[in-house]
């Protein structure tokens, strides 16, 4: 973590001893850096050099409450996961927005004739709806590793348990696709095409 407001690049040095050797204790080493984004450049740089060749066994967690202000470089070797706040999650009324998700994970191709009007509201704040989309689906991510639902949504909960073809590698595409499209509006891209784009891509994927 940093210390007086930066992460030094000595501090990245230490991770890098530490993720050279194997573990012991366990299958695998887990480096945890809070407040990302205070990395000095040479700091960057150097973790850099461990994100291009990762070790099989070590995983690395970024935390931010900026990605901007992190590398490019950095965030093209990260899956980004993105966590609403519980003010962020009272506020947002996910309801109609859950039976879209599950209209499309179960290829229900009406999806697309339901969900306009719905989605087109989003069009002024695509971040609500994919800060969500985000959270929906790093959730699930959760649940298929651990089959731990305790601190999960209960309603995200039963729409998990209605897809158990669902595995890691079909969720953590469909994170990336959504982060590829809700990349796509800082080119001023069509918001109804893109979405719908994103939602028959769901729909190919093998939730059923």
């Amino acid at each position: 973590e940093p210390e007086k407001n930066s992460i030094t690049i000595d501090k990245i040095r230490d991770i890098s001893k530490f993720v050279s050797t194997k573990p012991f204790e366990s299958n695998n080493k887990v480096v945890l850096i809070k407040q990302a984004d205070l990395m000095r450049t040479e700091a960057s740089n150097a973790l850099l050099k461990n994100l291009e060749e990762p070790k099989p066994f070590v995983y690395f967690i970024l935390l931010t409450d900026n990605k901007n202000k992190l590398l490019k470089t950095i965030i093209s070797r990260c899956q980004v996961i993105n966590y609403l706040s519980e003010r962020e999650n009272e506020e947002f009324d996910y309801t109609t927005a859950l039976d879209i998700l599950d209209k499309s994970m179960g290829q229900n191709l009406l999806t697309m004739l339901d969900s306009k009007e719905y989605l087109s509201d989003f069009q002024k704040d695509t971040d609500v709806l994919f800060d969500f989309l985000m959270e929906f689906y790093s959730s699930f991510l959760k649940f298929v590793k651990t089959k731990d639902e305790s601190s999960l949504n209960k309603d995200f909960v039963k729409l998990y348990k209605k897809y158990p073809k669902a595995n890691e590698r079909i969720i953590v595409d469909t994170l990336d696709k959504i982060e590829s499209v809700r990349g796509y509006f800082k080119v001023n891209a069509n918001f109804e095409l893109s979405m719908e784009e994103l939602l028959l891509y769901i729909m190919e994927e093998n939730y059923a």
